[in-house]
């Protein structure tokens, strides 16, 4: 997935979708706790242009400037180095590179 994700809105009960540059939404496929993708399902969607429970992520600040991104299901989202697979089962955010990924990110403004 090659997707740029460059805003976010915050919802009344305190969750934000993150929109990708095309307008669209990320989706936490069955609002997460996939551990990888298959080959007949992703982990996430980048296709929504509604806000559903499922693009609905809590953001935490867990350590001075680095955030987890827990989907609903209560796991966290993670990464591979190469950014190239993304798990939504991940728990806690800081045990992510024990199996290679990383789950804490770092969140910047950018003016287009």
């Amino acid at each position: 997935m090659s997707t740029r994700y460059l805003g976010w809105k915050s919802s009344p009960d305190g969750t934000f979708a993150l929109r990708t540059e095309s307008g669209n939404l990320v989706t936490a496929v069955g609002d997460g706790g996939i551990a990888h993708p298959t080959s007949s399902s992703d982990t996430l969607h980048t296709d929504a242009t509604q806000i559903q429970a499922w693009e609905r992520f809590n953001i935490e600040e867990r350590s001075p400037g680095l955030y987890g991104i827990q989907t609903g299901s209560g796991f966290w989202m993670g990464m591979d180095p190469q950014f190239k697979t993304f798990s939504t089962r991940i728990d806690p955010p800081e045990d992510a590179g024990s199996i290679g990924y990383t789950a804490l990110f770092e969140f910047m403004m950018i003016i287009p």
